[in-house]
């Protein structure tokens, strides 16, 4: 048998489950606080729908913007990142596209456009 609970002991809640489809995935990242943000558009990887946003940090420091199980990605705060939120069979799958210190967006995304249009969902 249980011991009874003292009075003020709070109860474990569930934590929020994560977004269930792209868009809504891509509209908290909209939503963090520190981000600036485009309006996200409707776009496709293979043949599953997904939604593109591009995002910046509003100051001048990154910001932690999604965590896995075991890592952090975080927004830097040197330019633009693309994200393209895809809606997969099993969930949503996020892609990144960052370009490195000395280049901007616009540079890396006819290759980075290339490799989103090579990827084949199973």
């Amino acid at each position: 048998r249980p011991p009874p609970r003292k009075a003020g002991r709070s109860i474990p809640t569930r934590t929020p489950s994560a977004p269930r489809s792209a868009r809504a995935m891509a509209e908290v990242f909209v939503e963090t606080d520190g981000v600036a943000a485009s309006r996200p558009g409707a776009g496709r990887v293979d043949k599953r729908r997904s939604t593109v946003v591009d995002l910046s940090p509003t100051g001048p420091d990154r910001v932690a913007l999604f965590s896995t199980a075991k890592e952090t990605y975080y927004l830097e705060p040197h330019g633009t990142t693309r994200l393209i939120v895809v809606d997969g069979r099993d969930g949503v799958v996020v892609l990144a596209i960052e370009p490195s210190d000395a280049q901007m967006l616009e540079d890396v995304l006819p290759v980075a456009n290339q490799v989103i249009g090579s990827l084949r969902f199973r």
